[in-house]
């Protein structure tokens, strides 16, 4: 039966505007789909791109900072073995100072001898003057006398015997006098040139140890006000603090690793003598920090001093707090020159900043021995000693 075509025009209109809803809808739906996960696509995109030039500034930014930290502590290092040579050049020059003074304090007295001895030669020399004057006087008054005349007047054989020596007494008495007068005469003016030659050598000596203490004694600051410029830096501090700590746990690590071999293999080392619990103090001068946690002064937060500060000037004598065995003598990271000794049962004690070493790991010490002297080497704010016990390698507080 075929369609009849008498169908209304209202119905086919809603038929097709039906079929074309139909028709639409898959279509339109995926796009508006598709669409969404393209833009979120391409934002992610500029973010991963955005995310990865910070990264890459920033990269660029530690690279600098450590190169600039690198530099700066180089630097540090470089000022601080300055100083240290500084310091000791300023000692030697007030050591050659004091032995300047001490001469030229012995030279014046010296030369207050001298001029006594000059006062009394001059002395001489005018009473030699005046009897000499006065024979002339004399000889003048009486007028010429000939040794002839003298001869002629004699008596007799007698007589002329006892003229004859009296004259030659006279003559010899005048020409002595007048060599006497002659030696006197060159011995002060010898005398005096003497003294003004050596007054002149002393005073140029003194003035230059003077000039060479000042110098010396500049220098010196100047090291020492530029090298405290550099230790103020936050960052400086934060990366010498991390560098005494990584410092600290290799000597710890060393420690441990050395007692291990020691108790595997007791007979290939001598025995460390007993550890009787006492120390002595390795410096003299007061404890200046003491052991334990402290706020750090500048960057404000609380760390581990893993030992004592002793204060005391460079130079000073540092001694072995108890016998023991030198395990470590050399430079030590940011303890500088370090000397580390061995004792029985475990324990050992660190010696930190010195200025100079006077024993070889391997040396046995005793109580109170001379190991070293005070310093400010490696990463220290001014001289003092560093000093730290610690037990299997681990810091303690010491027994003082």
């Amino acid at each position: 039966m075929r369609p009849s075509l008498s169908t209304p025009p209202v119905t086919l209109r809603l038929a097709a505007l039906a079929f074309l809803m139909v028709a639409l809808a898959p279509v339109s739906a995926p796009a508006a789909k598709a669409s969404r996960p393209a833009k979120t696509k391409q934002s992610r995109k500029q973010r991963i791109q955005t995310l990865r030039t910070r990264l890459k500034t920033l990269t660029k930014k530690k690279v600098e900072t450590q190169a600039q930290l690198r530099t700066i502590k180089r630097a540090q290092v470089r000022i601080a073995d300055q100083l240290n040579d500084s310091y000791e050049r300023l000692e030697n020059a007030r050591t050659a100072l004091q032995v300047s003074e001490e001469r030229l304090r012995t030279a014046e007295s010296q030369v207050q001898r001298t001029q006594q001895h000059l006062v009394e030669a001059e002395q001489r020399l005018a009473l030699q003057r005046r009897r000499f004057g006065r024979r002339i006087a004399a000889s003048y008054q009486e007028g010429p006398v000939t040794y002839t005349d003298v001869m002629l007047g004699s008596r007799n054989l007698s007589d002329f015997l006892d003229r004859q020596y009296y004259v030659s007494r006279v003559m010899g008495q005048d020409a002595e006098l007048l060599d006497g007068l002659r030696d006197a005469q060159q011995a002060v003016m010898r005398q005096r040139q003497a003294l003004i030659e050596k007054k002149r050598r002393l005073a140029d000596a003194h003035q230059d140890n003077l000039q060479r203490v000042a110098q010396v004694a500049e220098q010196a600051e100047a090291r020492e006000k530029l090298l405290q410029e550099l230790k103020r830096d936050r960052v400086l501090q934060e990366q010498q603090l991390q560098e005494l700590e990584d410092t600290s746990n290799d000597i710890q690590h060393s420690l441990e690793e050395e007692l291990i071999r020691r108790q595997a293999n007791p007979g290939s080392y001598r025995a460390l003598p007993r550890w009787s619990g006492g120390l002595s103090r390795p410096a003299m001068g007061p404890i200046t920090s003491g052991f334990g946690y402290r706020m750090h002064p500048v960057l404000g937060y609380r760390r581990l001093h893993a030992g004592v500060d002793i204060g005391a000037g460079t130079g000073a004598p540092v001694s072995a707090a108890a016998e023991g065995e030198v395990f470590f003598a050399s430079w030590r990271g940011g303890y500088g020159r370090c000397i580390i000794v061995l004792h029985g049962g475990g324990m050992s004690t660190l010696y930190g900043h010195l200025s100079r070493i006077d024993v070889a790991a391997g040396q046995r010490v005793h109580r109170g021995q001379r190991i070293g002297a005070v310093g400010s080497t490696g990463l220290a704010s001014g001289p003092h000693l560093h000093f730290e016990v610690r037990r299997n390698g681990v810091p303690v507080s010491p027994p003082m």
